[in-house]
């Protein structure tokens, strides 16, 4: 295939506009056919996935309580609700999907809808974008970018504090 078509696809939205258009509750596994029949009509080989692994609580948190988002927030979403704040797909608490929008089982049905029309998956791993409660951080500071004490302190909205084996470390956040 000389130009193959990509589509990226902001799972969670997708999923919550399907909710809204089809008036029921989707997951990845249950999306309509005719869905992915749409995608494929529209010329698209390669459906990505985006944001399907689940996210960090802690990511969460983070984003819950920090003011400087608020207007951010009012902009984007007017009327939100804390429960709408779900964190980022760019923080990652473990490479399994988020069960907000499925499980494996799911993936693999959407594996099936996509081969039944001949396109294919795309889904990303991107080892920098895990959360602060992702296993490596505490088993595996050493995979990540640190600074000194002194670095956090003169800028705490870079780094955040992990403990390994007694010792903190100030991991840079991505």
């Amino acid at each position: 295939m000389k130009h193959p078509k990509l589509y990226e696809i902001n799972t969670v939205a997708w999923l919550y506009e399907l909710s809204q258009k089809y008036g029921d509750r989707f997951s990845i596994g249950n999306v309509p056919s005719k869905e992915w029949d749409g995608l494929k009509e529209s010329g698209f080989h390669y459906i990505w996935l985006m944001g399907i692994w689940k996210r960090s609580q802690e990511g969460r948190r983070y984003f819950q309580t920090d003011p400087r988002y608020r207007p951010l927030y009012d902009t984007v979403l007017p009327g939100w609700k804390e429960e709408d704040i779900i964190g980022s797909p760019y923080s990652v608490a473990s490479y399994e999907p988020d069960p907000i929008m499925g499980d494996w089982q799911d993936l693999d049905r959407v594996l099936e809808e996509l081969h039944k029309r001949n396109m294919k998956l795309v889904l990303d791993f991107v080892p920098n974008h895990t959360g602060p409660d992702h296993p490596w951080v505490k088993d595996h500071p050493e995979y990540y970018i640190q600074g000194s004490e002194d670095d956090f302190r003169r800028n705490p909205a870079a780094f955040f504090q992990a403990q390994h084996k007694g010792k903190a470390f100030f991991i840079a956040k991505g």
